[in-house]
């Protein structure tokens, strides 16, 4: 008995060294989007059906229906969600969800106006956008 107690301490212990050797913990969502949270400080509680983490200056609350998975890494994850795009004069070009060149247009305001209905990925300024028009 003794022997399986000791055993099951040095497996318990090897793994908790593992993970101290990550740097990052990222939480990928049901829809795709990762967020990572340095695991210097990280601290996790679980409250009304929510995962809260808080890691020095950055938290993160996810449902818990929302979370497919979590795992620690050594990469901070970049989001992928729909972010807000800002409206200036600069150029845009639109495509398709599928990848097909649609066009060039002034600006973001111009290409919406312009558009039929759906969803399109802009580029602009080394980023990319999802917009969609109703």
């Amino acid at each position: 008995m003794k022997k399986l107690l000791f055993l099951s301490l040095l497996v318990i212990g090897t793994n908790q060294l593992k993970a101290d050797d990550y740097l990052y913990l990222t939480f990928t969502n049901t829809d795709g989007t990762e967020r990572s949270l340095s695991v210097d400080g990280l601290r996790i509680t679980f409250e009304n059906g929510e995962i809260k983490a808080n890691a020095n200056e950055e938290a993160l609350n996810i449902a818990l229906a929302d979370v497919a998975k979590m795992y620690f890494s050594n990469t901070r994850a970049e989001t992928t969600g729909i972010s807000d795009m800002e409206v200036n004069n600069e150029g845009v070009t639109v495509y398709t969800t599928s990848g097909m060149f649609v066009g060039h247009f002034k600006n973001a305001i111009q290409a919406h106006n312009k558009l039929d209905k759906g969803l399109y990925v802009i580029k602009t300024n080394g980023r990319t956008y999802k917009m969609a028009v109703k």
